[in-house]
């Protein structure tokens, strides 16, 4: 099997449910997607989620784009460069004027 995958990383006090919306969206256009759970105990257990996420698509030939959001940002930045195509990372801009 090849093609796309999406891998969606939340930020903190975010589950995967905070992706819901996106993931119906994208996979109703035929982008397999999944979510990483986080907030493990720290930031080496987070790592390890989001790299157990990335493999199984990576070994089935899977282009493979992961979306962190926020703090779960921190746990891309660990990942091996040869199993992501694509890292996107997303800050919100939370001033309030």
């Amino acid at each position: 099997m090849s093609g796309h995958a999406v891998l969606f990383v939340p930020g903190a006090f975010y589950g995967p449910w905070c992706w819901d919306l996106v993931l119906e969206r994208m996979e109703a256009a035929g982008v397999t997607c999944r979510c990483a759970e986080l907030h493990r105990g720290g930031l080496a257990q987070d790592v390890a989620a989001v790299g157990g996420e990335v493999a199984p698509l990576a070994a089935k030939g899977q282009t493979v784009v992961v979306v962190g959001h926020s703090l779960g940002c921190t746990s891309l930045s660990e990942l091996a460069p040869e199993r992501v195509d694509h890292a996107v990372f997303l800050a919100p801009d939370w001033e309030l004027a």
